[in-house]
């Protein structure tokens, strides 16, 4: 009896340590200063092809963008409104060029611009809000270019313009 007690107490402990452990673990960090170095597009720090997150502020005080990176290529990157730390806008990064989606915020933090990039040349469908968060326009985009668009009056009546052949 006296041994099943004594495995039921270490069982016990064991749980508790555990879940501990993954308290600290899942503990969100404080996002570092960017000290990093930049050769032929990869990002490195001590040596090492850079990967992580990390801030980069203008005159050192005011947050300027948050990166990320993967073995030393950047994969994200946010920037913010000067002195505010709203987010201004997010985008994605592959092989160098912006790609994926993209959101672009006013300073109020109300959306301003949705949209998709392949290799930084917009495609599909891209809305734009005034800073009430109404529609202003929708465009779509085939390749880089305007396909159709649609502007949007304060009575929602939508006004078409056909894109020139």
């Amino acid at each position: 009896m006296n041994k099943i007690n004594t495995l039921r107490g270490i069982k016990s402990q064991l749980l508790i340590v555990g879940l501990i452990l993954i308290v600290i673990g899942c503990q969100k960090k404080p996002i570092s200063k960017c000290n990093l170095l930049t050769e032929n597009g990869i990002t490195y720090t001590d040596g090492r092809k850079y990967t992580g997150t990390c801030n980069i502020f203008y005159e050192d005080s005011i947050l300027m963008t948050t990166v990320t990176y993967k073995r030393g290529e950047l994969k994200k990157s946010i920037g913010y409104h000067l002195g505010t730390e709203q987010i201004e806008y997010i985008g994605y990064r592959k092989d160098g060029q912006i790609d994926g989606d993209f959101i672009s915020y006013y300073e109020n933090g109300v959306t301003s611009i949705e949209g998709q990039l392949d290799m930084g040349v917009p495609f599909g469908e891209w809305t734009y809000y005034d800073s009430d968060n109404s529609i202003n326009k929708k465009v779509i985009f085939e390749k880089g270019v305007v396909i159709d668009s649609t502007y949007y009056k304060l009575d929602d009546n939508p006004i078409i313009i056909e894109p020139k052949e």
